[in-house]
């Protein structure tokens, strides 16, 4: 169980729960109850909402006969308005409306509620709607993902899975996409790629990314991920939430009794971590100015060996600073082309430190540069990735490099 754990009985059936500031709020069929998010005792009611649908700072977007924008924290109605949409999210001044069996999407503002731009997106009903920035809309239908420029009005990508998608969440670049054969694809938004794919043994239902982990909810309770390791752990094996929400350090889901539990995700962190062994680790080292690559060599390596750390590095420079705080560094991919300091000139300067001799290093670099890898073999580069790679390829070298360092320190 975690360490931090906050638990008040509230008993009401509760639709949905939402951060909004020093407060979580409770949707209920026809009420939005205002909590303190420290303590978690009442502080008032707003009487008379339909459906909740969305919150931008101050303001509720509820959706039932017509739309209505509320100030919370003075209960003050800012605006009311017809639109045939079920379901909606805000940024800033606008709201996107998605109609009830449509692929169509409809932008207003939320003061007034003005329609400002109408868009066809699917042939069938969208199922989940989130902004990636304040101009790119990302919108689900059954197994395909959009992502939508609403200023230039066309498609800036597109992700097609092989089966019906459950849930999506966005943090950073990255796309984190479940699906019905429990698979979470971690999409990379920037170039139009799927990086990763984890295999779960639960379905997800609803996730959402904060402070460092993926919290994951499905049938029988949730899960956390953690990003850096792609480790996932039970966060309390006493709950079974309905609902949750989460954020900076704070996590609160409602269970089936409608309890309101509240956690702190470094607690839930901490707990998951376990003493340190005396174990001999193998660290490496990717240095690439592509943060997708280095996301791709980092994960084959912590997904395929135990007892291996690895660090990153943007450049040349970045990489000799890396090495001057960790000079037992074992294991280096490093890239060809790279601003400031490129590989061929990195190595250079690592070759001139004898401290570094020890270390293995392995160059990537694109077909026609194969001549150049062959000619740093001399300085010490023991292998090179021919780019585009596939994440497979990185395994076989990486486990090539392990024997032969753990051969030298005598580790079995």
């Amino acid at each position: 169980m975690p360490a931090t754990k906050k638990l008040i009985k509230y008993g009401n059936k509760v639709l949905n729960i939402m951060y909004a500031d020093d407060n979580i709020l409770l949707f209920t069929d026809k009420s939005i109850k205002i909590i303190d998010k420290n303590t978690l005792s009442p502080k008032y009611t707003i009487a008379n909402v339909s459906k909740y649908q969305s919150i931008h700072e101050n303001k509720i977007v509820t959706v039932g006969e017509n739309v209505k924008v509320i100030n919370f924290k003075d209960d003050i109605l800012l605006t009311k308005f017809l639109l045939d949409n079920i379901s909606c999210v805000t940024l800033s001044s606008v709201l996107i409306g998605v109609g009830k069996n449509s692929g169509a999407i409809a932008i207003h503002s939320i003061i007034g509620g003005k329609n400002l731009i109408n868009l066809n997106i699917f042939k069938t009903k969208i199922e989940n709607i989130s902004f990636y920035t304040d101009y790119i809309v990302i919108a689900q239908s059954k197994n395909l993902i959009k992502g939508i420029n609403i200023i230039e009005k066309k498609i800036e990508f597109k992700y097609n899975d092989t089966t019906n998608i459950t849930s999506f969440t966005i943090a950073n670049d990255l796309c984190f996409i479940a699906n019905q054969n429990n698979e979470l694809k971690i999409y990379d938004l920037k170039n139009s790629r799927v990086i990763d794919t984890i295999y779960l043994d639960f379905c997800i239902n609803k996730m959402k990314y904060e402070n460092g982990l993926l919290i994951m909810q499905y049938e029988n309770g949730f899960q956390a991920l953690n990003i850096d390791t792609l480790e996932n752990f039970v966060i309390d094996e006493d709950v079974k939430p309905i609902i949750f929400d989460s954020q900076n350090d704070e996590l609160i889901a409602v269970d089936t009794d409608y309890n309101i539990i509240k956690y702190t995700i470094n607690d839930l962190i901490s707990v998951k971590e376990e003493p340190e062994e005396d174990t001999f680790k193998v660290k490496f080292l990717t240095v690439d100015d592509s943060s997708t690559m280095r996301l791709i060599i980092k994960n084959s390596i912590l997904n395929n060996f135990d007892d291996v750390e690895v660090y990153e590095a943007e450049d040349g420079v970045k990489c000799l600073d890396i090495l001057k705080k960790n000079p037992e560094i074992d294991i280096i991919f490093m890239d060809w082309n790279m601003p400031n300091l490129n590989g061929s000139e990195t190595v250079d300067k690592i070759r001139e430190n004898p401290i570094y001799n020890h270390i293995k290093i392995i160059m990537a670099t694109t077909e026609g540069a194969r001549e150049k890898v062959r000619e740093m073999v001399s300085k010490g580069v023991k292998g090179y990735l021919v780019k585009p790679f596939k994440p497979e390829s990185v395994v076989p070298l990486a486990q090539k490099m392990i024997e032969i360092v753990r051969e030298e320190k005598n580790v079995q």
